[in-house]
Formats: structure tokens, C-alpha cells, sequence
């Protein structure tokens, strides 16, 4: 938990106003860890991209994809947030990082 309020401060800067709980711990089928978290009454998903999962470059492809997509149907897809460094995935930790909406439902 602490990794991810470090890395959630890298894109919103207010990790201690944060409500932040951890909805999955990466034994899924995608192996992705995520956080739900509350601020000042938004909601963001964290993820946590699996040791195995894909490299920069195809993350990066999907954020576009979503970013497009979002922009046509935001109630479709998250929508990738730009973090502190203009880009929106970040790595740390020796893992890639994302940060977008929270959109209701249950994964399946």
C-alpha cells in the first residue's frame, strides 16, 4: 500500500486526503493490482501493470486507444490520467503504473 500512495501522489499530489483500498492483489487473471481510491469526492482506479504483463509500448497503444475511445464514449472505457511527468503511465518499483476514472461495475 505504501508503493501506491507514492505513486498515487505522483499524479494527484494529495495522498493524504486520499481514501484508498485495494480491490484486487494481482491474482487475477490479468495479474494487475488495483486500488479504488476517493478524492474529494472523485473516484480513480490504480493499477499496477503484473511483472509479466506487456512492455511500455503496448500500454502505451492502449491508452491511446482509450483515450480516443473515451473521448466518443466515456461510459465504455477508462480514460488514462496525465501524471506529473505528461505522460500516462509511469514506472516504478520495477512495475508500470496507471491512474484513470473509476468506472462502476464488476470485472469479470
Amino acid at each position: 500500500m505504501d508503493n501506491a500512495l507514492a505513486i498515487l501522489d505522483r499524479w494527484l499530489g494529495v495522498h493524504a486526503a486520499a481514501t484508498i483500498h485495494q480491490v484486487a492483489d494481482g491474482s487475477s487473471l490479468s495479474g494487475a493490482a488495483i486500488w479504488r481510491v476517493e478524492v474529494a469526492g472523485r473516484s480513480y482506479c490504480l493499477r499496477r501493470w503484473p511483472l509479466t504483463g506487456p512492455d511500455r509500448a503496448r500500454i502505451q497503444a492502449i491508452h491511446r486507444f482509450q483515450q480516443v475511445l473515451g473521448s466518443v464514449a466515456p461510459q465504455v472505457t477508462p480514460v488514462p490520467i496525465v501524471a506529473e511527468t505528461v505522460a500516462t503511465l509511469l514506472h516504478e518499483h520495477g512495475r508500470f503504473w496507471e491512474l484513470t476514472n473509476w468506472l462502476p461495475g464488476i470485472a469479470s
